[in-house]
């Protein structure tokens, strides 16, 4: 079966991928407080994980009262504000035993299975909680699964109700119980797409599900196949960072587009070059650059695959009471990135579900001009910045949606090749295969789903069944 039937099957077995559904979303907090180094340090986990399934730590890194959330509906109509996170697969709201607004558990509609869970989190903060199965529901999109609702909660604050993840069932740390994974493949979700407001403009976003929304970007989505099926993770290799026309190469391989985390984070060695070229100070104690408020400060040209997004000021200069630091933080040793909200405010972002790839085009922002992209010198133009593909029109028989001007994730027009070797010596950890030999890695992480789907090189199927043994 081709990636095009395989969207085809999922519209027809699932009523809610008919039409595209638009939720707003909004920003809590209006500054930056209580700057916690814990919450950056311990986001290493992210990138150094693979997506194991007996991985029980994620990374919730987000600012107190600065993240955006959504409403969604639990049972019979009780609604709560949960952050929309695509680095996490779990879904928990707060239980009566914890502070907020919590789930009523007497609810009909809402069955204890009698199991536990708990979640520890990269800032320190964790969580347990008893397992509940019901409906729940995200923009009028349903599902029925099992979630967490907890009773122990250890350092969680923040103006929000509970997590929703959006990431791949690799993520788990609560089984869904259902025969399609997560929130996800329950709902029979094709694809969905983040639009952030600037920072410094306003508190309002949209999450578009099964769809995208032409008014709020410009040029053409480009593609980027994921390297792995836990988190939203894709290669940055030949990737770079333009400032005034002098460019700084991304270091590492890997990167992942992640809404549940409100900074940039890169490589240390990367961050204090982005600092200095965009006027901020050094970092401190913390970890934070200070930068000056006034926004005057130049834009970041980020160059991935085919893709050119530029970030400016209203997107990575972020305030704390009086004083402002910069978005753009460092993460240790660890050579990879995760692109947070500074970067996603930038780049309308559509995460593909059905064709494994993220894709991203320039946002755009009321009363802000679009950003020119800055190109290094000499006058060379650097491939990762001239437009080498084209948008994919929607399917003529897209239903009308109740979005204006949306279209339809744009499907793959052929089937996935690829040239790569995986070797032995090089790409096997347990069952898994580095990201090194992407995208072979995806093959290895989502067999099941890629077996029949796709068409693999012969030498790289020959290796991956002889390592791993994969049967199709």
């Amino acid at each position: 079966m081709q990636l095009l039937g395989l969207l085809a099957l999922l519209i027809t077995s699932a009523s809610v991928t008919e039409a595209q559904i638009t939720i707003p979303i909004q920003r809590k907090g209006e500054n930056l407080t209580a700057l916690d180094y814990l919450k950056i340090a311990n986001t290493r986990h992210k990138l150094g994980i693979k997506g194991l399934k007996d991985h029980r730590s994620t990374s919730l890194v987000n600012w107190q009262n600065a993240l955006y959330t959504a409403q969604v509906t639990i049972g019979n109509n009780q609604v709560f504000n949960v952050d929309l996170d695509t680095g996490s697969s779990d879904i928990w709201l707060r239980g009566p035993a914890c502070n907020g607004p919590s789930v009523n558990i007497a609810d009909s509609t809402l069955s204890n299975t009698g199991k536990t869970f708990s979640d520890a989190y990269g800032d320190g903060s964790k969580i347990s909680g008893i397992i509940y199965h019901g409906p729940v529901t995200l923009g009028g999109v349903t599902a029925t699964l099992d979630f967490g609702v907890t009773t122990s909660e250890s350092g969680m604050t923040g103006p929000f109700d509970g997590l929703w993840g959006l990431g791949f069932s690799l993520l788990n740390s609560i089984d869904f119980n259902t025969a399609k994974g997560n929130f996800i493949g329950a709902a029979g979700i094709g694809g969905f797409a983040f639009y952030f407001s600037n920072y410094a403009d306003k508190d309002t976003g949209e999450l578009t599900i099964n769809g995208v929304d032409t008014t709020k970007y410009v040029g053409a989505v480009q593609w980027v196949p994921l390297t792995t099926l836990a988190y939203w993770q894709f290669s940055v290799v030949g990737g770079s960072f333009v400032i005034n026309g002098v460019s700084i190469p991304m270091t590492g391989s890997s990167a992942i587009a992640d809404t549940g985390t409100t900074l940039m984070i890169v490589p240390t060695a990367v961050a204090a070059k982005l600092n200095a070229a965009i006027g901020a100070s050094a970092a401190n104690s913390q970890g934070f650059s200070p930068i000056s408020c006034s926004l005057t400060g130049p834009s970041i040209t980020v160059n991935i695959g085919n893709s050119t997004i530029v970030v400016t000021p209203k997107q990575y200069v972020f305030q704390n009471g009086g004083s402002c630091v910069s978005g753009i933080v460092g993460g240790g040793a660890n050579p990879d990135y995760i692109f947070g909200d500074v970067f996603l405010r930038a780049a309308y972002t559509v995460f593909d579900v059905t064709n494994k790839r993220v894709g991203f085009a320039q946002a755009i922002h009321p009363g802000s001009a679009v950003p020119v992209p800055s190109v290094p010198a000499p006058t060379k133009t650097s491939s990762a910045i001239v437009n080498k593909s084209t948008s994919v029109p929607p399917s003529p028989t897209t239903k009308a949606t109740t979005v204006p001007k949306t279209t339809s994730v744009p499907p793959s027009t052929s089937p996935v090749t690829t040239k790569v070797t995986c070797a032995h010596d090089k790409c096997v950890i347990g069952p898994y295969l580095k990201a090194a030999c992407d995208p072979c890695v995806a093959l290895i992480v989502a067999k099941d789903a890629y077996c029949g789907v796709v068409t693999w090189d012969s030498t790289c199927v020959k290796e991956v069944k002889a390592i791993c043994g994969i049967k199709c």
